[in-house]
């Protein structure tokens, strides 16, 4: 098949997969990769950008600044809970879709899985849908190839399809030590990932 999938990428364990998945089928076109003010952007940043350059894919940066993120993100070290902005995945949606219409692809594929589903309204399945019937009048779906599964059915995918999860990043607060980014180990995203990957 010809490469005509945009993935939204943010380097972390679902996208990862979902970029693994459309490489392996030959469908990866590009990887967009969202900066909009997210306090862990330059670690995710940094995965997402590893895994373009190791793979040789497409990676396109969208700077978008988004209102609410201090107030819904940036919560400080040690805090557990979600990380809700809302309409985040509405606002790189819409971008996603239009880049995929002028680039002539038909699919963007969004990171939404199970496990989000009760957190963040963006990630459910109807989302999905309600995006997707949206696109279709650009010529282009929105799917969620992972939005049924856990994070830990991602997870035992990923490795069923030899992504690279170990360089992916999940944390949301990370810290800075020794000139490198460190997950927090306490946000709701190192928590999952924890669980996923059957760390300690």
């Amino acid at each position: 098949m010809r490469p005509d999938v945009i993935v939204l990428f943010s380097g972390g364990l679902d996208s990862t997969v979902l970029a693994t998945m459309a490489r392996r089928d030959g469908r990866l076109s590009a990887c967009l990769v969202a900066r909009y003010g997210q306090p862990h952007v330059e670690a995710e940043t940094a995965a997402a950008s590893a895994w373009c350059a190791r793979h040789g894919a497409a990676r396109l940066v969208l700077d978008v600044p988004i209102i609410g993120v201090e107030a819904s993100m940036a919560t400080g070290h040690g805090t557990p809970g979600p990380r809700v902005l809302p309409g985040r995945n509405l606002v790189l949606v819409a971008h996603a879709v239009q880049l995929a219409a002028a680039r002539g692809c038909g699919e963007v594929w969004l990171g939404a899985t199970a496990g989000d589903a009760a957190d963040y309204p963006d990630c459910r399945a109807a989302f999905v849908e309600a995006a997707s019937r949206a696109a279709d009048a650009y010529g282009v779906r929105v799917v969620a190839p992972l939005v049924g599964m856990d994070k830990r059915a991602v997870v035992a995918l990923g490795r069923e399809i030899g992504a690279d999860l170990d360089a992916s990043w999940s944390c949301y607060q990370p810290r800075w030590a020794n000139w490198q980014h460190l997950p927090c180990g306490t946000c709701n995203a190192c928590i999952a990932r924890a669980d996923a990957l059957g760390s300690p």
